[in-house]
């Protein structure tokens, strides 16, 4: 049997391997210049804390959420640590540690002699050797051979900016800067746009609100998932915890808000359950897959990346494996399923629904299939910014000075790129007039007309006045057609008003009402009424017709047959002019 599972996990080794992987010698190099940090926290933001998957910058003192710097969270229980240090690293309790029992750095904390992860600036080292604190040198701990630097980074020797001593691109918008600068992470709604000789510049709006962010605004003003527990909302609203006993959820109907918390179970959880809580990342200590009870491996056996028990031999590690370990062979770390770097337990993404990019899980590029609305690099924002414009899925357009971005039209566009919402609108044609409508047609009868008052009490299309209005015979319905208008658009007001106007004031509401139509046809159902006060309002192109159409407002003073201020609802002012000039009368 041991002979058969060494064949089977060697051809799976055969088969990774084959995949060409490209990857950087440093984790924190990878962390700080991806652009798929969807959020502002970084170096500059979280100086004292870490940045969860999510982007939120935590406390760094949690054993699930364990770090500095502005550097990525660790989850301790996932790696194998029980604790996480004040010095921000995972560690755990070890009497005797050293080269056999620690791959990390063994360090005295808290009056106990524990072997750390080694991958801190605070607790750096390897191999079971003593940890040395690189912050005491202004340096950080290289990752992928968990050291001190050896150089700083200046001005003189870097283009882009700096953390830590190792200089970055910084054109990434966790960590933009130029000319050697401490790396800064652009606020929500701002891109980092590469700048010439080198670096970037934070650019575009910054504020946090319901149209820069679809998850939630922390105090500071920076837009977050809003599905952590500690920091759950949506719809730019203030983010806010959830009590106990309740968990934020991530999607669906109810993501973004705090929900009793569920058992751990298959249903629910593509890693084991421990208690109540879902492992996503097993280990030897917590080990399964499929939502069951996780169990602890054996000794000298390693819970492999699909959650199963297997012997090892401790050969890989940090010093022969730049990839991830499974047991004892080192793979590339550039797969789903067996993500990971430095010699360090390869991890299954896909337990998390994220995928691999140089050896960490992160979440899958902006594209169409996972944002609606546009991807500003890898972020996907709500696309309704001047300097972020767009949806489905396309990259955000910064549309030009005297252009904004158009929400009326589908899809979302700056208006520079569209002419049909709100079309453009020349001249009014001759003989366009508000129409007069002859009374007592006697096409609708009392009930018919009944039915439009208790139906149409709210406004002219709610639900119940439309199914109302569908049910009436073609002639009623026909004759009714021209005043079921909002009050806002005046043009029902205005027919009701015409028999006792000039001739010369219909003209004019005439082509108020043509203007508004001829502009707004072309618009999505939901946005008529917008495009209709944008053309209608100061400096569109039918106020001056609104303005001319201000003749009509003597047949309309408050108290007049057709004023709306003479009757309590639009029910029944639809009523009552219904029964005018499509009834028999009063």
């Amino acid at each position: 049997m041991r002979a058969l599972r060494f064949l089977v996990l060697a051809i799976v080794v055969l088969v990774v391997l084959a995949v060409t992987a490209c990857g950087r010698s440093s984790l924190e190099e990878e962390l700080a210049s991806t652009t798929t940090v969807t959020t502002a926290c970084g170096p500059s933001t979280c100086p004292d804390g870490c940045c969860d998957a999510g982007g939120l910058c935590r406390t760094g003192g949690d054993v699930r959420a364990c770090g500095g710097g502005g550097g990525r969270c660790s989850d301790c229980v996932a790696s194998g640590y029980t604790l996480c240090t004040d010095a921000r690293a995972c560690g755990r309790d070890d009497p005797r540690c050293g080269p056999s029992s620690c791959s990390g750095c063994c360090a005295v904390d808290d009056g106990r002699l524990r072997c750390l992860a080694g991958n801190a600036a605070g607790a750096c080292g390897q191999a079971g050797a003593s940890c040395a604190d690189c912050r005491t040198e202004g340096r950080a701990c290289e990752a992928s051979t968990r050291s001190c630097g050896t150089s700083r980074c200046t001005p003189d020797n870097c283009d882009g900016c700096c953390v830590n001593d190792r200089c970055l691109t910084g054109t990434a918008g966790a960590a933009c800067g130029a000319r050697g600068a401490t790396c800064a992470s652009c606020a929500s709604g701002q891109a980092c746009a590469a700048q010439p000789g080198g670096g970037g510049v934070c650019t575009g709006d910054n504020t946090c609100g319901p149209t820069t962010c679809s998850g939630c605004c922390t105090a500071a003003g920076t837009c977050v998932t809003g599905r952590d527990t500690t920091a759950c909302g949506r719809g730019g609203q203030l983010c806010a915890p959830c009590g106990a006993g309740q968990s934020c959820a991530a999607s669906g109907a109810n993501g973004g808000s705090c929900q009793a918390q569920t058992a751990c179970s298959p249903a629910n959880c593509k890693g084991c359950c421990v208690g109540n809580q879902c492992v996503t990342a097993p280990t030897a200590a917590a080990c399964g897959t499929g939502g069951v009870t996780c169990q602890a491996c054996p000794n000298g056996q390693v819970c492999d990346p699909l959650g199963r028990c297997i012997p090892t031999t401790n050969t890989c590690g940090l010093a022969s494996c730049a990839g991830c370990c499974v047991g004892d062979f080192c793979l590339v770390g550039s797969q789903t399923n067996a993500c990971g770097a430095g010699g360090e337990a390869c991890v299954n993404c896909a337990l998390t629904d994220r995928v691999c990019e140089a050896g960490i899980c992160e979440l899958p590029a902006c594209s169409p299939a996972n944002c609606t609305g546009c991807c500003d690099g890898n972020t996907c924002v709500t696309g309704t910014l001047n300097s972020a414009c767009g949806a489905g899925g396309a990259a955000c357009d910064v549309c030009p000075n005297g252009e904004f971005c158009d929400n009326l039209v589908t899809p979302r566009r700056c208006s520079g790129d569209q002419d049909t919402c709100p079309a453009t609108y020349g001249q009014c044609p001759g003989g366009v007039r508000t129409p007069i409508t002859p009374t007592l047609q006697n096409v609708c009868s009392d009930a018919q007309l009944d039915a439009l008052l208790a139906a149409c009490t709210a406004a002219p299309d709610s639900l119940t006045c439309t199914s109302a209005f569908n049910a009436l015979a073609g002639q009623c319905r026909a004759c009714i057609a021209p005043f079921r208008v909002p009050f806002a658009q005046n043009a029902g007001l205005w027919r009701c008003a015409a028999p006792e106007l000039t001739q010369a004031c219909r003209r004019n509401t005439g082509c108020a009402v043509d203007c508004a139509e001829t502009s707004c046809e072309q618009c999505d159902a939901a946005a008529n009424g917008q495009c209709r006060s944008i053309v209608d309002g100061a400096g569109g192109q039918c106020n001056g017709f609104v303005t001319t159409a201000s003749c009509a407002a003597n047949a309309l003073r408050p108290g007049s047959f057709c004023s709306q201020f003479s009757y309590p609802s639009f029910g029944a002012w639809l009523r009552a002019v219904g029964d005018r000039f499509c009834g028999n009368g009063p």
